[in-house]
């Protein structure tokens, strides 16, 4: 296995650690609609997002979990923290001691200990969880809403540049560059998998949309999934706009066959609940 290969190993274990993010199944169940719902004067539906006190819920802390994972501790280790979450097949444990020697031959403990990466990269947090586009789950008439992505990576070398400027060329400065690579995808994680919930929850009875609303809802959330800088699947959604979304759902469900237990019901056909955990099997990070 090549260093690139290492690192996406390293990527998936601490993503898939992250989905703390999410929050548990009982909070799914405590609010009949538990996102934020914009409509204007005409009562024309403007956006559906996550709340900002949702936004930061249950955060996972990444430096800490890859301190843990140099430390080695009983009891203390990635694989007892994958095993609680039922990541424990073969395949998981091999993945996590190649992870765990990669880590261990590439950071120098000292350059992980250095205490300025706690403060930078909690400042860096704070901006990064302020980005509206990771809080939006759909707007149903503005395609370009999800366009805008592109002014994260301004955000982002801003972040880079304040940090360069306490690290200068340093290890410590490249792991900061991992942990904010790795919060990013984190919000991603989450923005998928509430709009995968938010999709089940168009279809229950007591739905405050309309059919039609609904099909340009899940136009939005697939449009948001769409590689940002390959322009041409984004311009065919946006001339099948009304239907877009209604297509790629129905292709999607066929990946959740099989996936389903006793309390999925409360969920949709995509979750499964592994204990305290909520998985989502259209979002590939979380299980």
């Amino acid at each position: 296995m090549d260093r690139k290969q290492l690192v996406a190993v390293v990527v998936a274990i601490i993503i898939g650690l992250m989905v703390t993010l999410i929050g548990s199944p009982s909070a799914f169940a405590s609010s009949p609609f538990p996102f934020t719902v914009t409509r204007d004067a005409a009562g024309k539906l403007v956006s559906i997002e996550l709340t900002k006190t949702k936004s930061r819920n249950g955060e996972a802390d990444i430096l800490a979990i890859l301190r843990a994972s140099m430390d080695g501790q009983p009891g203390k280790s990635l694989q007892d923290e994958l095993s609680s979450a039922g990541l424990d097949t073969p395949e998981e444990r091999d993945a996590f001691e190649r992870a765990k020697r990669y880590i261990m031959m590439s950071v120098p403990k000292r350059d992980l200990e250095d205490p300025r990466l706690d403060v930078e990269f909690s400042k860096a947090k704070f901006k990064l969880d302020e980005i509206f586009v990771y809080r939006l789950l759909a707007n149903p008439y503005d395609p370009g809403a999800f366009d805008k992505e592109n002014l994260v990576m301004e955000i982002v070398k801003e972040l880079l540049g304040a940090a360069d400027k306490v690290f200068g060329v340093s290890p410590a400065m490249t792991i900061f560059e991992f942990l904010v690579s790795q919060h990013l995808e984190a919000l991603e994680v989450r923005r998928e998998f509430h709009q995968n919930r938010l999709m089940y929850l168009l279809d229950q009875p007591e739905s405050q949309f309309s059919v039609y609303e609904k099909s340009l809802i899940r136009s939005s959330v697939f449009y948001s999934r769409l590689d940002l800088l390959n322009p041409f699947p984004r311009k065919s959604a946006r001339k099948k706009w009304n239907t877009f979304g209604d297509t790629e759902l129905r292709s999607q469900l066929k990946k959740c066959d099989g996936f389903t237990t006793k309390t999925s019901v409360s969920y949709g056909p995509c979750f499964n609940v592994i204990g305290s955990d909520l998985h989502n099997r259209l979002v590939n990070q979380s299980v």
